[in-house]
């Protein structure tokens, strides 16, 4: 062989093997058999190659941990942030601090032996009220109820004014209700905690900043933004054992120159721990302008007219149940007022007998009137459809609304020939001294309902802004009149004495059709007018 033949040969066994080498590492094709000569150098290569394959598995497999970690974390953090959101949405909604005793009341071991008192106040100048058919008088309940407060007191009311400063402080108006600021006061040094939620336009109130300064919680709630009305409740809740719901306001008027009428029932945990419930409605609302999205199922109501209560009132069963307004403040179960209202007209087949300050099927508060017939309709259907007789006695004093009369002529004028059906009205005026001013003008303020079948006691008067867009309460009792004990006095008895009593004083006056009352009038009705 020629030298140019063999160079040809080494050159042709050379020139492959660096691009075939590089076209392995490249490609990764499937590696031919190496010959004898050239081992070392393809073990080398080999060797890289899966260098180089682990190489980029591990890497992947690197990328892959790490994204699934990050996954993971993000998920974590989605999962932490969504428990946080809805421990803060609970934890808004929930009940005000409780004491270690009230945290043993559940709706397990509740009482439901309960006892029961009407309590009213009776202006000095009813003299034709006599003491027999008096009840326990307002102010003597609500100072009990704080003489037997151990832990907590909660009170909601839409007005605080228990001291006058221009009268004296031992003027007969005014002891009263500084008696009870006294009392209140005196809270902090037995160690009990006094909740009070306010309408934020009292701001001003000298009650509530004194009691403040003195360690009770003092929350100024602007319900406009919330429900277009305001705080209109007035209701106690003592050791979520005692209650008092009624008319009167945490006002020294409320304790002289008003007519009021309310209910406190004692050791009563089952009803008072519902009640307490719509007490931390209000309680958390302070810093909100709308209602939760959610609402804590610790709000959730306990009593309804589709499961109320089965209680022992005075030794009678009853069936009891709370009612609430407006409905934007009614979490899940809870019975809407007007509801409550309706059904206890529905129920009635004898008779309904109602006595409330105002009697207006009209929503007022907004800048358009609208008219709000639920209450009227039910009225109606009751005298026309069933027959039942209804009377209603209503309040007349310097701030009436005088077209509460044209209602009233109207369901007047519906009960003549030929439906003949069994309507009557009266209006309540109390009058005043002379030479007594107007700021000391009196009024029957009661807010309650008594049928044949059953009693509503509220703190709200029968006018749409009070069950549209003011807040209210109302305590709904049916009576198992087969059960009822001969020695025993119930509610339903003793609310439809307080009726009789008051329907026949002499203060009561019958509404004639297209007379104009004499009290709007002249403004003022004088004790010495016939």
């Amino acid at each position: 062989m020629t030298d140019w033949n063999k160079n040809m040969e080494v050159k042709h066994d050379r020139l492959p093997e660096e691009p075939y080498d590089q076209l392995k590492l490249k490609t990764g094709a499937k590696e031919a058999t190496p010959s004898p000569p050239r081992a070392a150098s393809n073990l080398y290569s080999a060797a890289k190659k899966k260098d180089y394959t682990v190489s980029v598995y591990l890497d992947n497999n690197k990328s892959k941990s790490e994204h699934s970690q990050q996954k993971c974390i993000v998920g974590f953090a989605l999962v932490c942030c969504f428990a946080i959101s809805v421990a803060l949405i609970f934890s808004a909604v929930d009940i005000p601090g409780r004491s270690s005793s009230a945290e043993d009341i559940t709706e397990d071991n509740c009482n439901r032996n309960c006892r029961v008192h009407l309590v009213e106040n009776i202006p000095d100048g009813l003299d034709d009220i006599d003491n027999a058919t008096r009840r326990i008088p307002l102010f003597q309940g609500w100072i009990d109820l704080l003489d037997a407060a151990l832990y907590s007191v909660d009170i909601v009311s839409s007005n605080w004014a228990l001291r006058n400063g221009k009268l004296d402080h031992n003027h007969s108006l005014s002891h009263r209700g500084e008696k009870i600021f006294e009392k209140l006061l005196q809270l902090q040094s037995r160690n009990i905690a006094l909740r009070v939620p306010v309408n934020k336009f009292q701001y001003g109130s000298q009650d509530t900043k004194e009691l403040k300064a003195n360690g009770a919680f003092v929350k100024y709630i602007n319900m406009a933004p919330i429900i277009s009305g305001k705080l209109h409740s007035s209701f106690w809740v003592v050791d979520r054992k005692h209650i008092y719901i009624g008319s009167a306001h945490m006002d020294w008027r409320s304790l002289t120159q008003m007519k009021e009428l309310g209910i406190i029932v004692y050791n009563c945990s089952c009803l008072a721990l519902d009640l307490q419930r719509v007490f931390s409605v209000y309680w958390q609302l302070e810093y909100r302008d709308s209602v939760p999205e959610i609402w804590s199922k610790k709000l959730f109501a306990i009593s309804s007219e589709h499961s109320p209560l089965k209680l022992q009132l005075n030794e009678v069963e009853a069936e009891v149940y709370l009612a609430t307004s407006p409905a934007l403040l009614c979490p899940n179960g809870r019975t809407r007022d007007i509801d409550a209202v309706l059904r206890v007209i529905a129920s009635a087949r004898r008779f309904i007998h109602v006595a409330v300050m105002n009697f207006l099927p009209l929503i007022n508060n907004t800048n358009v009137q609208r008219y709000w017939p639920l209450i009227e309709n039910g009225l109606r259907e009751a005298l026309f459809l069933r027959n039942v007789k209804v009377r209603l006695l209503v309040s007349c004093w310097k701030e009436t609304y005088a077209p509460m009369l044209n209602f009233l002529w109207s369901l007047k004028m519906f009960c003549i020939k030929p439906i003949n059906c069994s309507f009557d009205v009266k209006y309540f005026v109390i009058p005043t001294s002379e030479g007594e001013e107007d700021m000391f003008s009196s009024v029957n303020r009661n807010k309650y309902m008594v049928t044949d079948k059953a009693v509503y006691i509220s703190s709200s008067d029968w006018v749409g802004d009070d069950y549209v867009e003011n807040t209210g309460v109302s305590l709904v009792i049916e009576h198992k009149r087969s059960r009822w004990l001969k020695d025993t006095a119930s509610v339903h008895q003793e609310l439809q004495a307080v009726f009789e009593r008051d329907w026949n004083s002499k203060y009561a006056r019958s509404l004639e059709i297209n007379t104009f009352l004499e009290c709007l009038n002249h403004r003022k009705f004088r004790r010495n007018t016939p």
